[in-house]
C-alpha cells in the first residue's frame, strides 16, 4: 500500500521560497525558478546569488532543462504578455493593466487618482511618470505575483 504525502508539495514550496528568501528577483513555483532582470549584466549577477543559494542548499538544477538570457519564455506553461497604459490630465491620473490573450487585451486592474495641488504644477511628462510609479505602487501585488 502506498503512502502518498500530502503535504508533500506545500513543504517543498515552504523550503524554496526559505532558499530564495530576499531575492526579489526571484519567482519561484516548486522546482520551476523565473529569474527577472533589466540588464544582462545585472542578470549574471542574479544568476551568480541564485546559483550561490542553490549550492548553499545542497540543490542542483539540470541545465538540460534550464533557458538563460531570454527575454520572454513559458512559465508554467503561459507567455502572458502584459502592459501598463497609463495617461494624466491636469486633474488626475489613471491607468489599466492590461493582459493578452487569443482574442486581444483583456483589463486586469483599473487605478486612478485625483491630483493634489502641488501634483498639478508637474509638467505632462512627470504627471505621466508620478501615474506609472502610483499604479505600480498599488498594484505591486499583481505585478510580482506576490
Amino acid at each position: 500500500m502506498s503512502f502518498v504525502l500530502r503535504n508533500a508539495p506545500p513543504t517543498f514550496q515552504r523550503f524554496i521560497n526559505d532558499v530564495f528568501f530576499g531575492l526579489d528577483f526571484v519567482f519561484a513555483y516548486l522546482d520551476d525558478i523565473l529569474v527577472a532582470s533589466s540588464t544582462e549584466d545585472e542578470h549574471s549577477e542574479h544568476l551568480k546569488l541564485v546559483f550561490s543559494r542553490l549550492e548553499q542548499y545542497g540543490l542542483r538544477i539540470n541545465l538540460g532543462k534550464s533557458v538563460m538570457r531570454v527575454n520572454q519564455l513559458e512559465f508554467l506553461g503561459y507567455i502572458t504578455p502584459e502592459a501598463l497604459f497609463s495617461d494624466a490630465s491636469d486633474y488626475a491620473v489613471g491607468s489599466v493593466l492590461q493582459q493578452f490573450e487569443e482574442d486581444g487585451w483583456k483589463p486586469l486592474a483599473f487605478f486612478s487618482k485625483k491630483l493634489t495641488n502641488a501634483q498639478k504644477e508637474y509638467s505632462t511628462y512627470n504627471r505621466k511618470l508620478l501615474g506609472i510609479y502610483l499604479t505600480t505602487k498599488r498594484l505591486k501585488h499583481i505585478l510580482e505575483g506576490r
